[in-house]
């Protein structure tokens, strides 16, 4: 039996951090050396556990927390040159749910948007790229947001947060709002928190 309210709540949670997340991850900082980018990217993270919390309470109050375990985002490396810094898949891919485990219970989080963000932002003592001096080089380049992030179970690895929340919407989102209008209970957008 489906739980109409609690579902109502989770599923406007769910969205209003997914429209914040998918505007944030196609975006450009503004600049890279502002109080200005680094409120955007502490409000993301927060949006980012915050999302991964009501995203898990969705899928279970609507039974379908097994979807997100056949859904995976593929994982991203770092690459570097003397003139820019760029992301590839790595071949590598991590479930949806365990995407959304980690990031509630991560030892680290992080999301990246300029090449700086990359030489500062390793945990102590962790050298993943080990070319600091040439991402001080780098450090104006702009970059659409990366995520990295451990957990005291997983290793540290990174993800394109655009496509993670581009495969979220598609693979996970949209067939559990499917998946309650077969049960009879449509969901809708509400600006005013009504269902």
């Amino acid at each position: 039996m489906l739980h109409v309210a609690r579902i109502r709540k989770e599923y406007q949670s769910v969205l209003t951090y997914c429209a914040r997340l998918a505007s944030f991850s196609s975006s450009l900082p503004i600049d890279t050396e502002t109080d200005v980018n680094v409120q955007q990217v502490a409000l993301a993270e927060d949006d980012l556990v915050a999302f991964a919390l009501h995203s898990r309470r969705l899928l279970a109050d609507t039974e379908m927390t097994s979807l997100s375990t056949k859904v995976e985002v593929p994982t991203v490396v770092a690459v570097i040159s003397r003139d820019q810094t760029a992301f590839r898949n790595t071949g590598e891919a991590v479930a949806v749910s365990r995407l959304t485990n980690i990031i509630i219970h991560h030892d680290y989080l992080r999301i990246f948007r300029t090449a700086l963000d990359l030489r500062e932002g390793f945990p102590e003592g962790l050298d993943c790229v080990g070319l600091y001096e040439l991402l001080g080089a780098l450090r104006r380049q702009k970059m659409l947001p990366k995520l990295a992030l451990k957990s005291r179970e997983s290793k540290l690895f990174f993800i394109d947060l655009a496509a993670f929340m581009a495969i979220y919407l598609e693979h996970v989102f949209n067939p559990v709002v499917d998946h309650c209008a077969d049960q009879e209970l449509f969901l809708q957008a509400s600006i005013y928190g009504e269902n």
